[in-house]
Protein backbone atom coordinates (compact mmCIF):
# COMPACT_ATOMS: atom_id res chain seq x y z
CA UNK A 1 0.00 0.00 0.00
CA UNK A 2 1.20 3.61 -0.68
CA UNK A 3 0.02 6.77 0.69
CA UNK A 4 0.00 10.21 -0.30
CA UNK A 5 0.50 13.08 1.54
CA UNK A 6 0.23 16.44 -0.25
CA UNK A 7 -1.06 19.99 -0.07
CA UNK A 8 -3.37 21.47 -2.88
CA UNK A 9 -4.93 25.09 -3.14
CA UNK A 10 -8.00 25.27 -5.49
CA UNK A 11 -9.26 28.80 -6.04
CA UNK A 12 -12.24 29.50 -8.04
CA UNK A 13 -12.39 33.30 -9.74
CA UNK A 14 -15.66 35.01 -9.62
CA UNK A 15 -17.74 33.37 -12.75
CA UNK A 16 -20.71 35.81 -13.74
CA UNK A 17 -22.76 36.32 -10.80
CA UNK A 18 -21.39 33.81 -8.51
CA UNK A 19 -18.21 33.50 -6.41
CA UNK A 20 -17.16 30.04 -5.48
CA UNK A 21 -15.66 28.68 -2.80
CA UNK A 22 -12.30 28.24 -1.28
CA UNK A 23 -11.01 24.95 -0.73
CA UNK A 24 -7.75 23.80 0.58
CA UNK A 25 -6.90 20.11 1.76
CA UNK A 26 -4.38 18.07 2.83
CA UNK A 27 -5.17 14.66 1.93
CA UNK A 28 -3.93 11.00 2.51
CA UNK A 29 -4.97 8.33 0.06
CA UNK A 30 -4.14 4.37 0.18
CA UNK A 31 -4.38 2.40 -2.26
CA UNK A 32 -2.78 -1.17 -3.47
CA UNK A 33 -0.22 -1.36 -6.06
CA UNK A 34 -2.46 -1.61 -8.62
CA UNK A 35 -4.27 1.04 -8.06
CA UNK A 36 -7.65 0.10 -5.93
CA UNK A 37 -8.29 2.63 -3.43
CA UNK A 38 -8.53 1.45 0.33
CA UNK A 39 -8.81 4.42 2.09
CA UNK A 40 -9.38 8.55 2.24
CA UNK A 41 -8.18 10.98 4.73
CA UNK A 42 -9.54 14.28 3.47
CA UNK A 43 -9.09 17.75 5.71
CA UNK A 44 -11.48 20.72 3.50
CA UNK A 45 -11.82 24.58 4.69
CA UNK A 46 -13.82 26.44 3.59
CA UNK A 47 -13.52 30.35 2.77
CA UNK A 48 -17.48 31.78 4.68
CA UNK A 49 -16.22 35.17 4.10
CA UNK A 50 -17.61 37.58 7.37
CA UNK A 51 -20.71 35.31 8.01
CA UNK A 52 -22.04 32.29 8.01
CA UNK A 53 -25.13 31.80 6.00
CA UNK A 54 -25.47 28.62 4.02
CA UNK A 55 -21.14 27.92 4.47
CA UNK A 56 -22.18 24.86 6.66
CA UNK A 57 -24.31 22.84 4.41
CA UNK A 58 -21.92 24.24 1.60
CA UNK A 59 -19.33 22.39 3.43
CA UNK A 60 -21.07 19.32 4.43
CA UNK A 61 -22.04 18.99 0.61
CA UNK A 62 -18.68 18.85 -0.39
CA UNK A 63 -17.69 16.20 2.08
CA UNK A 64 -20.76 13.99 0.64
CA UNK A 65 -19.10 14.80 -3.07
CA UNK A 66 -15.57 14.02 -2.09
CA UNK A 67 -16.03 10.15 -2.93
CA UNK A 68 -17.15 11.87 -6.45
CA UNK A 69 -18.63 7.89 -8.09
CA UNK A 70 -15.40 6.27 -6.60
CA UNK A 71 -15.96 3.08 -3.84
CA UNK A 72 -13.25 4.01 -1.07
CA UNK A 73 -13.75 1.37 1.74
CA UNK A 74 -12.31 3.95 4.72
CA UNK A 75 -13.11 7.60 4.53
CA UNK A 76 -12.46 10.31 7.37
CA UNK A 77 -13.53 13.91 6.27
CA UNK A 78 -12.50 16.65 8.31
CA UNK A 79 -13.98 20.04 7.72
CA UNK A 80 -13.61 23.37 8.99
CA UNK A 81 -15.74 26.90 7.91
CA UNK A 82 -12.93 30.08 8.39
CA UNK A 83 -14.63 33.23 8.84
CA UNK A 84 -12.55 36.00 6.78
CA UNK A 85 -12.39 39.79 6.37
CA UNK A 86 -13.94 38.47 2.61
CA UNK A 87 -17.43 39.38 1.89
CA UNK A 88 -19.72 36.20 2.26
CA UNK A 89 -19.06 33.80 0.00
CA UNK A 90 -22.11 31.04 -0.48
CA UNK A 91 -24.25 32.79 -3.17
CA UNK A 92 -22.70 30.47 -6.10
CA UNK A 93 -24.16 27.57 -8.38
CA UNK A 94 -23.74 23.89 -7.79
CA UNK A 95 -23.70 24.34 -3.61
CA UNK A 96 -19.84 23.09 -3.80
CA UNK A 97 -20.32 19.69 -5.71
CA UNK A 98 -18.40 20.69 -8.20
CA UNK A 99 -15.33 21.66 -5.68
CA UNK A 100 -15.51 18.42 -3.95
CA UNK A 101 -15.62 16.52 -7.34
CA UNK A 102 -12.58 18.10 -8.20
CA UNK A 103 -10.83 17.48 -5.02
CA UNK A 104 -11.55 13.88 -6.24
CA UNK A 105 -10.58 13.41 -9.70
CA UNK A 106 -7.08 15.52 -8.75
CA UNK A 107 -5.84 13.00 -6.06
CA UNK A 108 -6.99 10.21 -8.64
CA UNK A 109 -4.46 11.94 -10.94
CA UNK A 110 -1.77 11.36 -8.49
CA UNK A 111 -2.97 7.78 -7.90
CA UNK A 112 -2.57 7.35 -11.33
CA UNK A 113 1.29 8.48 -11.43
CA UNK A 114 2.63 6.54 -8.76
CA UNK A 115 1.15 3.47 -10.61
CA UNK A 116 1.83 4.73 -13.34
CA UNK A 117 -1.29 4.01 -14.92
CA UNK A 118 -3.73 6.15 -16.93
CA UNK A 119 -6.30 8.14 -14.64
CA UNK A 120 -9.25 5.96 -16.78
CA UNK A 121 -7.83 2.79 -15.87
CA UNK A 122 -7.83 3.81 -12.18
CA UNK A 123 -11.43 5.36 -12.23
CA UNK A 124 -13.11 2.20 -13.89
CA UNK A 125 -10.84 -0.32 -11.18
CA UNK A 126 -12.63 2.08 -8.45
CA UNK A 127 -16.03 2.89 -9.71
CA UNK A 128 -18.79 2.29 -7.20
CA UNK A 129 -20.98 -0.55 -7.99
CA UNK A 130 -23.72 -2.40 -6.78
CA UNK A 131 -24.13 -3.59 -3.26
CA UNK A 132 -21.22 -0.66 -2.51
CA UNK A 133 -21.38 1.24 0.82
CA UNK A 134 -21.76 5.15 0.03
CA UNK A 135 -20.14 7.78 2.36
CA UNK A 136 -22.76 8.91 4.56
CA UNK A 137 -22.83 11.04 7.43
CA UNK A 138 -22.86 9.39 11.27
CA UNK A 139 -25.39 10.75 13.33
Amino acid sequence: MLKHGYDLRVQMETCGSFLLVLLQRRSKVGFTDEGKLLALDLVIYNNAGNSLELSRGILENAMYQSDNVYEIPNVRVNESVCFTDYPSTTAFRGFSEPQGMLITESWIQRVAMEVKKSPEEIREMNFISYGSILLCIDL
